[in-house]
Parts: C-alpha cells; structure tokens; sequence
C-alpha cells in the first residue's frame, strides 16, 4: 500500500468519525435534559426524595405498591429492600426525558402505551398523585417510552 493510499484512508477514516460524533450530537442535542421537556419534564421535577410519599406499579390485574412508613418503605405491607429504594430514588433522580418519538394516538399499541397494555406507575409526593404509562423498551438500552395518560405525545426516557 503506497503512502497516499494510507493518507486517503486515514482522511476517509477521519470523516467518518466526525461524522459520527456530530450525528451523535444533534440526536441527542434536542432531547436529554428534564428542563426542556415540557408537561413530562414537570412531572419529573414534581418528584423527589424528600416528598415522595408512595409509588403504586399496575398491569393487568396485578399491583405492586410502594410506601413510606415511619423511617422505612414497605411493599404490600412488607418491609423493602432499603437499597432496592435508593436504587429507585436515584433513578428518578437521574431521569432524563429524550426527544418526543410519537405524537399520533395510532402508535401507541405498538410502542405499548396504550392505556390496555402499559404499566401504569403512579407517584404520590406532597399529597398529589402523578401518573405515567411506561411501555417497551425504547431502540437504546437504557430507554422506554412514556407518556402522560391524557396526552398523545410519546417521549423516550433515559435512565435506569
């Protein structure tokens, strides 16, 4: 291989990985942060540590509850797992709303949040209840789309 062969394929190689980097950076330039996401980013910055309260998991029937109990968390009246807890508030804390996937009620069967099919994960903080449907898994490990149970708009979010 001659020299301005190599040179070509380091230039070729170059662009590439510029070109990756900056479609790596537009994706998730308009997503990402919880202060740019509207009514979901409201719901997130609505609960915290401090104020929540309960958390109550439902689909299909079945129906796991989280609560606040004196110093502790019980789930369905048992003692939880005070670590499995953290875990859980930390990654509420850690949230990210990506960019909005769908905002056509016709999607939403397939992306699973449609109201029949989605988990419904209701937060109560501050005397409020919140609710969200989570559905499958989004495209990127990590992600799962979401949305408010009255409206369409359906957002991938970030975080564990």
């Amino acid at each position: 291989m001659s020299a301005r062969t190599l040179q070509q394929l380091v230039g070729a190689l170059a662009v590439l990985v510029i070109v990756w980097i900056g479609t790596t950076l537009i994706r998730s330039g308009g997503g990402g942060s919880i202060a740019a996401s509207g009514d979901l980013g409201g719901f997130f910055r609505s609960i915290d540590g401090a104020s929540l309260e309960a958390v109550r998991v439902e689909r299909a029937g079945s129906e796991v509850v989280l609560e606040r109990s004196g110093s502790g968390w019980t789930v369905n009246g048992f003692p939880a797992d005070s670590g499995a807890v953290a875990r859980l508030l930390s990654a509420l804390d850690e949230m990210e709303v990506a960019e909005l996937v769908a905002s056509n009620p016709a999607n939403h069967d397939r992306m699973g949040v449609s109201a029949d099919s989605a988990w419904s994960v209701t937060f109560t903080a501050s005397g409020a209840e919140r609710t969200l449907l989570v559905g499958e898994p989004g495209r990127r490990f990590g992600t799962a789309y979401v949305r408010l149970p009255d409206r369409d708009a359906v957002h991938l979010l970030e975080g564990d």
